[in-house]
């Protein structure tokens, strides 16, 4: 054999054993379970450790990586600072530590030979990566919420020295802590984790900040009178004008008096009290809440409203002219609502002691409404048509027109016929009556008279009328209201 020969075969042995022993240096390593040489973690080396030495390390470093003071963003805004620990954000000692430890171990033949040599003789260097405990995350946003959230607060109005004052709405805000951890692991999985955000859920008014902007002035009001001393009848009046507060009318809406107030039950806090059924007086649940309905009735006419339902008692009340009264019974008689107007109105109530006043709230406007009524009185006698000495009853009530005026400025621009109700005597008045053929004529009646303008005007007949209403007692106190204009 040829010298070059032997020498060939020399070297390739010698590279055989070589890569021979080579190969089972490098078999040994991978199950030394050390990391590769080479190896850094930031500006760390970590090459030659083993598994538990690597995770002691880890967990140094997590402790002095959980000091890190994070600042929290909303819209752009820093709103806190929390530490990384605070927050949940740690070193993922386990996810590095593979990573560390598949350097060199991979599959195949050659590729781990590559890695290693890679590291050995240039350097590999990992990211550190981190990752977020939710339920740490969360805790730590439960206190934070609780500095940042801020409920909604709904519109409100009051009388500043007979001034209307209103206050708008304002939107609440609420941290959302579903979201804000998400978008934090997000965050922290691309390595944006100095400066997190925040995830704010805006919580609307209940009422939005439109109708609270269309309440400008008083469109109408009315008093009312109830005896204190009657403590059921006042309690209900007290319960209805609360469920009736706040109540809205948007424009081309109806409001339902039945409705907005619920049914007049026990369960529903009402008590028992007088009420007045086919002109006589017994107890249920629920009695006085007529005063209400009658109150916001008047309101209503008062602010230019339209009364699509109403109806009146089978006879006069005391705490409003008669005329001027409602009567309501849940499922059978509602009072309902119509707001014409381009705009929306606020119903607003106030008990006070011994009073229930309502207004109806809304845009300013330039025209105002006044109520006027034409009472006229009824009686007459019948009889048997025969020659007797009997006794029969002579019976007499009151017609009552009530009509509307409209005023734009000083000038009566319209008018209009609101009701023509008919009201029997709640007394009798029993006499002799002689023997005749045909009933007794009623008397004469003087008409109304008029104003200039052709509206009717009050009669003295009311007083005597009011009067009356007081004598028979229908559960509420004397007194009642006024027909002047409401002025806004």
């Amino acid at each position: 054999m040829s010298r070059r020969l032997w020498i060939g075969l020399s070297v390739a042995c010698g590279l055989i054993s070589i890569g021979l022993v080579g190969g089972l240096i490098f078999s040994r390593w991978q199950a030394s379970g050390l990391v590769a040489p080479g190896v850094r973690l930031g500006w760390r080396d970590i090459g030659g450790l083993t598994q538990n030495q690597l995770l002691r390390y880890l967990k140094s470093l997590n402790q002095s990586f959980a000091k890190e003071r994070l600042e929290l963003v909303w819209n752009g805004k820093v709103i806190a600072h929390l530490t990384a620990g605070e927050t949940g954000i740690c070193v993922d000692a386990e996810a590095i530590a593979k990573r560390a430890l598949a350097v060199g171990r991979g599959s195949g033949l050659l590729q781990p030979i590559r890695e290693f040599l890679s590291s050995w003789l240039c350097g590999s260097t990992l990211p550190t990566s981190l990752k977020i405990d939710g339920d740490r995350a969360a805790k730590a946003l439960v206190k934070l919420a609780q500095q940042m959230d801020r409920p909604a607060r709904d519109g409100d109005c009051f009388l500043d020295q007979g001034r209307l004052k209103v206050l708008l709405p304002q939107a609440g805000q609420r941290l959302n802590i579903v979201k804000t951890v998400w978008l934090w692991g997000i965050s922290v999985g691309a390595g944006e984790w100095k400066r997190l955000k925040l995830c704010l859920d805006q919580i609307d008014p209940p009422t939005p900040t439109a109708n609270w902007a269309a309440i400008e002035t008083i469109l109408g009001a009315q008093t009312t009178h109830f005896s204190e001393r009657k403590r059921n009848r006042s309690h209900n009046i007290r319960l209805a004008a609360r469920r009736l507060e706040r109540a809205w009318i948007l424009p081309g809406h109806i409001l339902s008096f039945n409705q907005t107030v619920g049914r007049r039950t026990a369960r529903a806090g009402f008590r028992v009290a007088p009420i007045l059924v086919k002109g006589e007086y017994s107890h249920d649940f629920g009695g006085g809440v007529c005063q209400v309905a009658g109150t916001l009735y008047n309101a209503a006419l008062k602010a230019g409203l339209k009364v699509v339902e109403r109806h009146r008692h089978s006879r006069s009340v005391d705490y409003l002219p008669v005329g001027l009264d409602a009567t309501v019974s849940f499922g059978r008689l509602d009072l309902k609502i119509l707001n014409p107007h381009q705009d929306p109105v606020l119903v607003k109530t106030r008990v006070g002691r011994g009073s229930l006043t309502i207004f109806i709230l809304g845009r300013k406007r330039d025209e105002s409404f006044f109520l006027v009524r034409d009472l006229r009185r009824f009686q007459w006698s019948v009889t048997n048509g025969q020659e007797s000495t009997a006794v029969l009853p002579r019976r007499s009530g009151w017609y009552v027109r009530v009509w509307r005026l409209r005023r734009v400025g000083k000038q009566l621009v319209g008018r209009e016929v609101v009701t023509d109700d008919f009201y029997p005597s709640a007394e009798e008045t029993v006499a002799p009556v002689r023997p005749i053929l045909s009933p007794r004529p009623t008397p004469a009646v003087r008409p109304a008279t008029h104003s200039p303008q052709g509206a009717p005007t009050v009669r003295s007949d009311a007083a005597a009328l009011t009067q009356q209403a007081r004598t028979e007692g229908s559960g509420g106190s004397s007194g009642s209201t006024e027909d002047s204009p409401v002025q806004p």
